[in-house]
């Protein structure tokens, strides 16, 4: 997809590690988000725009350094990503290396795709966020760069 400037075609914006890291500090210390939530071990995170993943992997990190399993890290990481280039990006910065193929039903709006290691990703997807439905369970903590204030 060509970029214009700071933004795509589709205005994605690619938060800098620097932001993301002030991001996450934020939540721990300002917004209803506590220590718990990252103990917690069913707790889900949505990034409603995740574009290449960088948020969502800064996030893996942190919950990873909680004591939680890979498996378990990435069954509770959502995304929602309408750029299908930028979602396979993301799902390979979450999942690691490995081969790519569409599984996505012929009639859903919903992109799919399996990852040659970890199997079918259900968690990361490629729709407008309004197409997108899911039961995320009791307690889903939402998280992207679209909810915050950010100065450049």
């Amino acid at each position: 997809m060509p970029r214009k400037g700071k933004h795509s075609e589709l205005g994605e914006v690619y938060t800098p590690p620097k932001i993301i890291q002030s991001m996450i500090d934020e939540l721990k210390n300002e917004i209803n988000c506590n220590e718990d939530d990252f103990k917690s071990k069913t707790h889900t995170w949505l990034e409603p725009g995740f574009g290449d993943g960088r948020i969502l992997y800064r996030l893996k990190e942190i919950l990873l350094s909680y004591g939680h399993s890979e498996e378990n890290v990435l069954n509770r990481l959502y995304g929602i990503e309408i750029n299908p280039e930028s979602c396979k990006k993301g799902i390979l910065k979450l999942y690691g290396e490995g081969e790519l193929t569409e599984i996505t039903n012929q009639h859903s709006k919903v992109r799919r795709w399996r990852h040659s290691k970890w199997g079918d990703v259900d968690n990361l997807v490629c729709s407008n966020l309004f197409d997108y439905e899911h039961n995320f369970g009791n307690t889903v903590n939402l998280f992207g760069n679209s909810l915050f204030e950010i100065e450049e």
